[in-house]
């Protein structure tokens, strides 16, 4: 086979690898390529910006690359893998930056070969798959190392691999892998992460390339050539961390790498790293079945979590609003299951609030007062800010709780509930024949000129024939009377609306007590 062809059978290969799926592993995937590919002596790239992975470029000249730039300037913009945007962002890398590298380091390996350039490929991960799931994350997965499961880093994203851009002996350059992959942490630390596959035997004449970031035992051993292989690959770790943010790559310098590296690799135990799926759609399905409505003790829960005692961080991420807000409605054990997400998961619960939990608390009719006790103790600024017309029309529907809601939150911030005051909330409390005259008399106490104005209304509304509006309508003249509150104009009297001329000077509708 001629040199050409072999190099066109590289690239080819290559470019269909950066269209891979994240999380794609496969035994297959690796040791394609046997020989390594003849190089141009002028230095320049023949073959085009797809032939990424043998790229002459130096980092100088990646440097001023648009997609490279803009990739520098996005980094600033991510702080997190909780964030979609993030986890999104850099699932897209290896399509948007497939006709680049980016460039590591403002400096170079000072200790090594003056003329190294370390670079970062953007690919996904493809480290050889540990533990399968049926649903697995689009995008995040976790580590082991012989079958135990990493703690730190937990969850990650890969997003590429090392290469060093080198002399080739012929007065050009070739850029080469060096075996290790790099991914991503929750934090965006950076880590390297060996690759098993790339000591295939039938690539040693390619990969993978030795350096002193990725091999720095191996270079300080003393071997002439550096050279990793089989053989070689017990004094190479597995793992480490080189950089503690990925808004230090613009301006990272190799030396602080160096020291991140032996600062981190002696922490773990040698051993192949596999990627693991993450087990999404089961754990958040058993989160949510073990806080559901028809669960009628907190003992599904608390197995949940003993079982998982080990995957707590991961169980954090799936304490979700959707997860806390079935927690808050849930009727089956009094407040337990509330008291065991505050007391494992405040901080999550925490980021959790918003309207709609507090409404589904607010809607309990059984353990609703209780449960708004707590998140108003423990969350009382995240409570407030979640007030809204959805809440208080839910507190105002309560048969059981309803008065005791509307005085906790009134008490809380009656400016807020006061703002929140609606005709839907008017309705609720008319249709809750155990509560809602209390309701009323609270939010009439509390802002008597907007409940004049709303009540008039729903009043005014029941004139157009709508039997729905009427029924309310009616309820509503029920619930008044109950607490002694005399309507003015219009009147109600059994069937329906009765028209009464007002006096002069006086409005057409009025409503008092």
């Amino acid at each position: 086979m001629s040199s050409i062809s072999i190099h066109v059978s590289f690239v080819l290969w290559y470019c269909n690898l950066s269209y891979s799926q994240p999380l794609a592993t496969s035994e297959d995937s690796h040791g394609q390529y046997d020989t390594e590919p003849d190089d141009t002596s002028s230095g320049e790239n023949t073959w085009g910006d797809y032939d990424i992975a043998i790229t002459h470029a130096r980092n100088a000249e990646l440097k001023e690359r648009p997609e490279v730039e803009k990739f520098f300037k996005d980094i600033r913009e991510h702080k997190s893998l909780a964030e979609h945007k993030t986890r999104s962002w850099l699932g897209d890398l290896p399509f948007y930056l497939r006709e680049d590298a980016i460039p590591l380091f403002v400096d170079g390996d000072e200790s090594g070969d003056m003329s190294e350039d370390y670079q970062l490929h953007p690919h996904h991960t493809l480290l050889r798959l540990g533990k399968a799931a049926k649903w697995p994350h689009d995008t995040l997965c976790q580590l082991s190392i012989d079958d135990n499961l990493l703690q730190d880093p937990d969850l990650v994203i890969g997003i590429g691999r090392l290469f060093v851009n080198v002399s080739n002996g012929k007065a050009g350059r070739i850029s080469k892998w060096t075996g290790y992959e790099v991914l991503l942490d929750k934090k965006l630390a950076l880590w390297m992460v060996f690759d098993i596959y790339s000591l295939d035997p039938g690539a040693s004449d390619w990969y993978p390339q030795s350096c002193r970031l990725s091999h720095s035992i191996l270079h300080d051993s003393g071997d002439e050539q550096g050279v990793v292989s089989v053989t070689s690959k017990a004094r190479c770790f597995d793992i480490a961390r080189f950089l503690p943010f990925l808004h230090d790559l613009a301006d990272a310098e190799f030396k602080s790498a160096y020291e991140e590296v032996q600062g981190t690799f002696r922490t773990f135990r040698s051993g192949e790293v596999k990627v693991n799926h993450l087990e999404k759609k089961e754990l958040e399905e058993g989160i949510l079945n073990a806080v559901s409505y028809r669960r009628r003790t907190p003992h599904k829960l608390i197995d949940l979590l003993d079982f998982n005692i080990d995957k707590f961080d991961l169980i954090r991420k799936f304490v979700t609003e959707k997860v806390v807000e079935t927690a808050a409605s849930n009727k089956g054990y009094r407040k337990d299951i509330m008291g065991i997400f505050l007391d494992q998961f405040k901080d999550e619960v925490r980021k959790s609030i918003s309207d709609g939990v507090v409404a589904a608390a607010a809607t309990n009719e059984v353990y609703g007062q209780q449960i708004m006790t707590m998140l108003l103790d423990q969350l009382k600024d995240e409570v407030c800010k979640s007030i809204s017309k959805k809440v208080i029309k839910a507190t105002a529907g309560n048969l059981r709780y309803g008065k005791q809601l509307t005085e906790q939150l009134l008490k809380t911030r009656e400016d807020l509930v006061c703002e929140n005051i609606s005709k839907a909330a008017i309705y609720a409390a008319a249709r809750n024949t155990e509560s809602g005259a209390s309701v009323l008399k609270l939010l009439l106490d509390a802002n008597k000129e907007t409940m004049q104005n709303l009540i008039c209304k729903v009043f005014e509304d029941a004139k157009g024939g709508h039997k729905w509006i009427a029924d309310i309508a009616q309820q509503l003249e029920q619930r008044l009377t109950e607490i002694s509150y005399t309507i003015g104009y219009p009147a109600f009297s059994g069937g329906g609306p009765v028209m009464q001329r007002a006096p002069r000077g006086q409005p057409r509708y009025q409503a008092e007590v």
